[in-house]
């Protein structure tokens, strides 16, 4: 049953190797976020745009460091989980933690 199980894995390894490609997208700029959870992410935004600052970096912080929201760089690549009209779900090559952030995130 060992050898089996062994020869499942293998050829697993070797169809997700064969099958691995380039990142769909790459993060705009510096300074982007985003937000596991999307109900968050969209209090943040919403924030922003009534121009409360001290709201904002105070929301932001506190989802930073409580591991809800993340800080993307530029350049970084990402794949494209799911679109909406003005948001989108993204996640880090090489990671499954997935997160909501402005469509104008990615290019």
């Amino acid at each position: 049953m060992k050898p089996l199980l062994l020869t499942t894995i293998l050829s697993l390894s070797l169809l997700a190797t064969q099958s691995a490609r380039a990142a769909d997208y790459h993060v705009s700029s510096d300074g982007r976020f985003g937000c596991a959870d999307k109900d968050y992410f969209k209090k943040i935004v919403t924030i922003a745009a009534q121009g409360d600052q001290a709201a904002f970096k105070k929301t932001l912080l506190s989802g930073l460091s409580g591991g809800v929201c993340t800080l993307f760089e530029d350049g970084e690549p990402v794949y494209l989980v799911k679109a909406g009209f003005a948001s989108v779900k993204i996640r880090r090559a090489g990671d499954t933690k997935e997160y909501w952030t402005n469509r104008e995130t990615i290019k």
